[in-house]
């Protein structure tokens, strides 16, 4: 953990564990984002079309079942 942390801290330019903390929770966080996971580099990964057909669903109908394949989540 310590060398990790101590990567980190070489990596972001701070002095201390305080000092990383802080950075982090520089990162704005939109409404419905999860917090710190990268972003789609590329149309073919992602879902947004279906991401809003989904969030969308619960208030058109009173029970949504999502299928997919295992272990293809998002």
């Amino acid at each position: 953990m310590e060398s990790h942390v101590a990567s980190l801290l070489r990596t972001y330019g701070v002095a201390d564990r305080r000092a990383l903390a802080a950075r982090a929770a520089l990162r704005a966080v939109r409404p419905g984002e999860i917090s710190r996971l990268p972003v789609g580099r590329t149309s073919f990964v992602g879902r947004s079309g279906e991401r809003g057909t989904v969030l969308a669903a619960p208030a058109e109908s009173r029970l949504v079942t999502l299928l997919g394949d295992g272990g293809m989540g998002w």
